[in-house]
Formats: structure tokens, C-alpha cells, sequence
């Protein structure tokens, strides 16, 4: 492809129709998340909170400056981000040759056969310089001192908030004097190889296209930053990075501030020394890899309009509130009409107020029989908002039934929870495995496989479990299906957070190996052959020479 060297604002700011869809939705959420002086901003400037019909504009702006917010989707993300780090996962490396990638896995044996003989197993044993570079990598892994899996929790936590999480792999580049490395070694020694990995919300990647497999063709990031010298004005700049399967370009934009030019004759300059090969050119593939999360378990857009409802709800009752503790005194004049002179009211905090006769003195306040409603419309909202995530602990207050707070209940509360942990974890974990691997492979360490062990979350073996296992073990079922089968589930119901390339892998070693009653047969067979020799012999040498 070629680039231009200048190419207009309105090209390089196209968006792709998913973006323009969502990034509303996005904008909302990521105040919501953040809260604080920031939503407080957004509020100011009209946003969330919602006016009320010929409202005048001094209460509303009075109801705009006392806002106040219970971050409940921070609550919500803050659980989910905890309990799937609480444990951190664990990455297992190890050396594949390409016999064993290429070998397929033995077929049984037959009942009284040996077993055949099995392919080649993974090395676990790294070489010295691999476990330098993943040790390394692992520590950090964004030139910033992230360790991988703290990373990997802030990609879990934008996949949440915006259902995708897109990582960049890059590799830095080296400067305009340094001279090219000439061996894969000194590429090594200089640091080239040691790829790190940058974290893009949905609202940086504003255009894209996809393959029908729905793998990335290219890929359009742009982000805006602003620098700063010492006693100097801050500059800031738009940036645009273009990615494709071979190549990336990066235009650049910089903000001035009193220039009078119009959208339209705006122009980003192509950068020096672009277009350039990315990490990922030898592979053909774009460097940028996204994380989706399924409709279900996106919380923050199941929860988004039921948290607008509770802040415009939450902040309509609190104003409710402070009216009735400042209430208006209201004097209503007698028969005999308006004050005369000098009886008129004196306003003060303090003294007494002389009325005519048959007036009335009263505070003007709202009724009191609303807020019992209200309260309860709030506490209804918290609830579906905790519910809707799966947090049926949380949703319960305090005033639960004996019944409900029971042992047995706070177990089958936790359940939905723990289910939507596991599916968070079967997209992260492959994800986490997938960057890994594609580490690896820049770094040079292409026989080196990782395995990324974690984020499961289902029932653990219980008691029940363990003693039917043992029951299915003494009685004996003619079936060697069945042994291999009731294999299977010993192993899944012992590590049930084992990755599943390693699971297939234990399994079609369970099919080639022969099934405990098979062995037991064998062996019964060798020992009765081995005594049949045993006769044979002793009869032999009890047979006289001349009766030969």
C-alpha cells in the first residue's frame, strides 16, 4: 500500500459503523466508572442528570452543583477484577519439539497388547536464556513495570466496561545513529527482540476490517497526547497509527491553538521513517490482538440505563430531602387583607412575627409520604443493578429472612458469581495464552509453548464427589470405556482449572494406555506363561538321560 505524505483530518477520522455505534455507550460508562470530579463535570455540563419539566434554571443549577453518586458499577467491576486476580494464574512454559507438534496421539492398545508406544512428550526444562527473557517479560511487560498477569487485569477490567480490550505487541525501535544489529545475537543483547505490549480501549481503534474468519486485516489506532518542556506551553498532538499484516504508518497531527482554517484544509503529515514492518511481519499477521467478551457477561452496558435511573432517582431524593430540612415560611394574611404600616414581617432567623387578624404561619415543604417509596425505588434499583451482574449476595440487604441468610442460601447465592467467573475466565485465559505465545515467537522462542493455568471458578470436588469416585472404583463394570471415562473425571474433578490443550493431552494418553483391569489381565497372563515355563523346565530335569 502506499501512503501519502499528508492526508486530510476527515480521511484519517472515519469511523467504522460498530464504533459509531457504541461510542456513546462508551463515553457514558467510563464516567460512570470514574466518577468523582469527573462525572461532577459532565453533570455541569448537562449531562445524566435529567431536568424536570419547566424546571426553573436557578433549581436546576442548584440540583446540578449538590450532585452526588454511588459508583455502584465501580462496586460491580471492582468484585469481578478482585475475584478473578485474587488466585493469580500461573504460566507453565515448555520446549515442544516438532515431532511431538507433528505426532498424533497412539491408539489403544488391545485387551492382553502392550501399550504402543507413546509420542513424544513436551520439555519442560527451558533453556537458561529463555527463562532470562520470560522472567523478565513477565515482570514487565509494558516498559511501564507491569508484571503480565497485573496487566491482564487491567485488560479484564476494560473488557468489562466496553466488552472489547484490544494489545498491541510492538517492539522498539532503534535510534537514527545506531547501526544495525548483524546477527540474531546482538539483536538479543541489544534488547530489539524484546517485544512489550500496550493496552487500547475500544474508543482508540476508530476504524477497522476483518477477514470472513473475522481475524484483523488492519487496524486504525488513534490516540492524542500532550507534552510539556519545562517553562514551556503544553503542546498537544493527534496521532494515527495504521497497522496491517505487513506494515504500520503513523500521521501526526499538532494542535495550534487561534488557527483559523476550517476542518476541511486540515492535514496529519506522515511521519519520518514510516511506513515501517511492525513485530509481526514475518508472521503476516496484525499486530494488535481483541478481546471480546460475550453480550451476556459485558456488565457494564446490562447495568448502563438502571444506573442512570438510580442517580437521576438517588439525586432527586436527596434535593427532596434538603428542601423539607430548609423548608420557605409561608405567612398567610387574616380578613382584614395585607399588613399596614409599620406591621410589616420582619425576615430574621430569630424573633417573632406579628400576623393580622386570622392569619396563618406555616413551612411550605414537600410531603413526607413519597419518601418511604423512594427509598424503597432505590434500594429495588441497587438490587436488579447487583442481579443483573450476578451478584446475588450483594443484592440481598438487611433484611433478609432467617432462611435466606442460611448456609445453604449464601452458597446458592454465590453460584451465579462463581459461573460468570468462569466464563470471563475461558475468554481471558486463552487470550493471556495467545499474547504469550505470539511474545514468544518475536522473541525467537518458537519451540516454546506457554500454558496459562487459572481463572476457573466452578464447584470444587466435594465430599459427595470424591466417595462416588471411590464407589465406581471397587465396583466392577465390564467396560473399558467406562474406566477410561471414570479416569477423565478424576482428573476433572482434580484440576479443574488445567488448560484445555494439556487436558486433550492427558486424555489421549488415557485412551493409548491400557485401563487398570486390561493391565491387570495382562499381568495375570505373563504369570501364568511365566509358570507354564517354570513347569516345563522342572519337568524336563526330572526326566533320566536313558529314558530320552
Amino acid at each position: 500500500m502506499t501512503f501519502p505524505s499528508q492526508v486530510p483530518l476527515t480521511k484519517l477520522n472515519q469511523r467504522h459503523p460498530h464504533y459509531a455505534r457504541f461510542s456513546t455507550a462508551w463515553e457514558q460508562i467510563r464516567l460512570l466508572y470514574e466518577g468523582g470530579t469527573v462525572l461532577k463535570e459532565a453533570v455541569t455540563n448537562g449531562q445524566f442528570l435529567i431536568r424536570a419539566p419547566k424546571e426553573l434554571p436557578e433549581v436546576y443549577t442548584v440540583r446540578q452543583n449538590r450532585f452526588s453518586y454511588s459508583n455502584l458499577l465501580s462496586n460491580v467491576i471492582g468484585w469481578y477484577d478482585s475475584a478473578l486476580y485474587k488466585q493469580a494464574p500461573e504460566v507453565l512454559k515448555r520446549v515442544q519439539s516438532k515431532a511431538a507438534k507433528k505426532a498424533k496421539p497412539p491408539k489403544p492398545a488391545a485387551p492382553g497388547q502392550p501399550p504402543p508406544s507413546s509420542a513424544p512428550s513436551p520439555v519442560f526444562d527451558i533453556p537458561q536464556d529463555a527463562q532470562d527473557f520470560c522472567a523478565v517479560f513477565e515482570k514487565d511487560c509494558d516498559k511501564g513495570k507491569t508484571s503480565f498477569n497485573q496487566f491482564f487485569k487491567s485488560v479484564t477490567e476494560t473488557a468489562l466496561l466496553y466488552r472489547r480490550a484490544y494489545i498491541l505487541i510492538d517492539l522498539p525501535q532503534p535510534g537514527d545513529d545506531e547501526p544495525p544489529p548483524a546477527s540474531l545475537g546482538q539483536q538479543r543483547a541489544a534488547g530489539a527482540l524484546n517485544p512489550y505490549l500496550v493496552l487500547y480501549r475500544p474508543a482508540n481503534v476508530i476504524n477497522w476490517e476483518t477477514d470472513q474468519y473475522g481475524n484483523l486485516e488492519w487496524a486504525e489506532i488513534y490516540i492524542q497526547v500532550q507534552e510539556q518542556e519545562f517553562l514551556e506551553e503544553p503542546k498537544t498532538t493527534d496521532y494515527w497509527y495504521y497497522f496491517d499484516r505487513t506494515q504500520v504508518a503513523l500521521y501526526r497531527h499538532d494542535i495550534i491553538k487561534g488557527k483559523s482554517t476550517t476542518a476541511g484544509e486540515e492535514v496529519a503529515d506522515l511521519e519520518q521513517g514510516y511506513p515501517r514492518p511492525h513485530a509481526m511481519t514475518d508472521q503476516g499477521r496484525v499486530p494488535i490482538q481483541r478481546i471480546e467478551l460475550p453480550d451476556g457477561l459485558w456488565l457494564a452496558n446490562r447495568i448502563l440505563l438502571l444506573l442512570v435511573n438510580h442517580l437521576n432517582q438517588d439525586n432527586a431524593f436527596d434535593f427532596s430531602l434538603f428542601q423539607s430540612n430548609i423548608p420557605q415560611l409561608v405567612i398567610e394574611n387574616g380578613a382584614n387583607g395585607d399588613y399596614k404600616e409599620p406591621e410589616q414581617p420582619t425576615i430574621s432567623a430569630v424573633g417573632y412575627h406579628s400576623l393580622p387578624n386570622g392569619g396563618k404561619m406555616f413551612y411550605l415543604e414537600p410531603a413526607g409520604n413519597a419518601y418511604k417509596a423512594t427509598e424503597d425505588r432505590l434500594a429495588s434499583l441497587e438490587e436488579r443493578i447487583y442481579k443483573a451482574c450476578y451478584l446475588m449476595a450483594q443484592a440481598r440487604n438487611n433484611k433478609s429472612t432467617p432462611t435466606a441468610q442460611s448456609g445453604v442460601s449464601k452458597q446458592m447465592d454465590q453460584a451465579p458469581g462463581r459461573d460468570a467467573l468462569s466464563g470471563i475466565g475461558d475468554v481471558i485465559r486463552p487470550a493471556q495464552q495467545d499474547v504469550y505465545r505470539d511474545v514468544l515467537r518475536i522473541a525467537g522462542y518458537e519451540d516454546i509453548e506457554p500454558d496459562v493455568q487459572g481463572y476457573d471458578f466452578s464447584d470444587r470436588a466435594t465430599t459427595e464427589d470424591m466417595a462416588l469416585l471411590e464407589q465406581s472404583s471397587i465396583i466392577q463394570v465390564q467396560s473399558t470405556t467406562f474406566e477410561r471415562e471414570l479416569q477423565k473425571k478424576n482428573v476433572t474433578l482434580t484440576f479443574p482449572d488445567m488448560n484445555p490443550e494439556t487436558r486433550d493431552t492427558i486424555y489421549a494418553e488415557i485412551d493409548a494406555a491400557p485401563t487398570p483391569s486390561e493391565e491387570a489381565a495382562q499381568q495375570a497372563e505373563e504369570q501364568k506363561a511365566l509358570m507354564m515355563s517354570g513347569f516345563q523346565k522342572s519337568l524336563k530335569s526330572t526326566v533320566a538321560p536313558s529314558e530320552l
